[in-house]
């Protein structure tokens, strides 16, 4: 009788502990490892993208995870990314209890650390949840916001994924209704089509796509520029594991 009651509670100890390491979304329950291989971290991975800029041409970046690190006290994963050995920036970034957080971004030689982690994948996972923050990069505060858009099949060079999770993040516009009307009035002159359509960023618009065991296999940048909307496109070509 001893015996039972050990096995009923170790039984018992084990679906508790599934229970608190599970999270929901829109087509069942999954647990918080499985959660964490959407973006998987580990030293010596690499991700191969091609990349089509706002001026029609187009180069491959390359993307390379090494670590840990200890950056101001939090242990995260640098990655380095390398666009077509032009240019070469880094993100720090790593899973907490909030979820996969960036902690900090930009040129290799000088990163600005965020006042707080900025969430792109978080805990709870089902379409149509929403989250917003406040952080300051890089001297000025940003109110940002988040969504989850749902799960998909998505086909890149790397081949076809299934279960994939897209996320929109996006700043939360404080433009007043005069500020808008004047880049409108400006934007109607450059119509003409004499100005780069990468001159005069606004903001901007982003949807990611992440596969499980993978990472990062999908990424659109929509910028609002004067002479209209322009798109960056990542679209994943090799990876290693």
């Amino acid at each position: 009788m001893k015996r039972k009651h050990i096995i009923l509670l170790a039984s018992f100890i084990v679906l508790a502990l599934i229970v608190l390491f599970c999270v929901r979304h829109n087509s069942g329950t999954i647990t918080f490892a499985t959660l964490r291989s959407y973006q998987p971290l580990s030293n010596g991975r690499t991700w191969t993208y091609h990349s089509s800029a706002l001026d029609g041409t187009s180069n491959i970046v390359i993307e390379t995870c090494s670590g840990p690190v200890i950056l101001q006290g939090k242990t995260c994963y640098a990655m380095t990314v390398d666009n077509n050995g032009n240019d070469r920036s880094i993100t720090y970034e790593n899973w907490s209890e909030s979820g996969f957080a960036e902690y900090g971004s930009g040129d290799i030689s000088d990163a600005e650390i965020y006042s707080q982690p900025a969430i792109l994948i978080p805990t709870k996972i089902k379409a149509g949840t929403e989250w917003s923050q406040s952080i300051t990069t890089f001297g000025r505060s940003r109110e940002i916001q988040g969504k989850i858009l749902g799960f998909q099949t998505l086909t890149v060079a790397a081949g076809t994924f299934h279960n994939v999770l897209a996320i929109q993040i996006q700043p939360i516009s404080t433009e007043s209704s005069s500020h808008s009307n004047m880049w409108k009035k400006i934007k109607d002159k450059l119509t003409n089509g004499s100005h780069s359509p990468t001159s005069f960023i606004s903001q901007n618009n982003t949807i990611i796509w992440f596969a499980p065991g993978v990472g990062k296999v999908k990424e659109d940048i929509a910028y609002d520029t004067i002479i209209g909307r322009a798109h960056l496109i990542s679209e994943l070509q090799k990876y290693t594991k």
